[in-house]
């Protein structure tokens, strides 16, 4: 039977100004690829209100460590109010986005994801011996690796966007940047030694 062990749950980056919507989703995406993720989207889709649009988008990246565990990672993207203006950076006139964005991960270690230690009671058997006294360490060791991945992600996401601040000192208000989050065993993984 599969086993979905949440490893982090809501970590949320929040920001407030000028972004670019399409570079962002790209970024995202390379930050996946670059670490060897699966890159699934579940949900796309935008609409328009009387403030601006609202872009919300939901990822499933997942990899597979071994046979028996893999990472999945859960990432809820939604932005509001966001708007299209023109600004002036170094006398170049550019496009880009203003608006709310608001990213939200959960991560989940799977074990058993394709259910072969279920088929037989002797197998059954089998892995609950394996899993408690032969991969205890692995686990473990697996677990601190999502973590990295997941405050990579954040970090990453975090300084791009924040960046934005920069592109024109004159052109670009100060960002807000909030975020928040809550290791669900904080008894094995400290993210803040990462």
């Amino acid at each position: 039977m599969v086993e979905r062990k949440l490893i982090i749950e809501d970590l949320t980056l929040g920001y407030e100004g000028y972004f670019e919507a399409a570079e962002l989703y790209k970024m995202i995406n390379g930050l996946i690829r670059a670490k060897e993720y699966d890159p699934v989207e579940v949900r796309n889709f935008e609409y328009v209100g009387e403030k601006g649009k609202t872009i919300e988008m939901e990822l499933l990246p997942y990899k597979k460590i071994t046979e028996y565990a893999k990472y999945e990672i859960k990432i809820k993207i939604r932005m509001d109010n966001v708007t299209e203006e023109v600004i002036e950076i170094d006398n170049i006139k550019k496009k880009i986005n203003k608006g709310k964005v608001k990213i939200i991960f959960k991560a989940f270690f799977t074990t058993d994801y394709e259910d072969v230690w279920e088929g037989k009671p002797w197998m059954f058997i089998f892995r609950t011996i394996v899993d408690k006294f032969i991969f205890p360490s692995y686990v473990h060791k697996w677990e601190e690796g999502l973590v990295r991945d997941v405050n990579m992600f954040h970090t990453e996401i975090k300084t791009f966007l924040n960046l934005y601040h920069y592109k024109g000192q004159k052109a670009i208000t100060k960002p807000t940047i909030d975020y928040s989050g809550e290791i669900v065993d904080t008894t094995s993984i400290n993210p803040t030694q990462y």
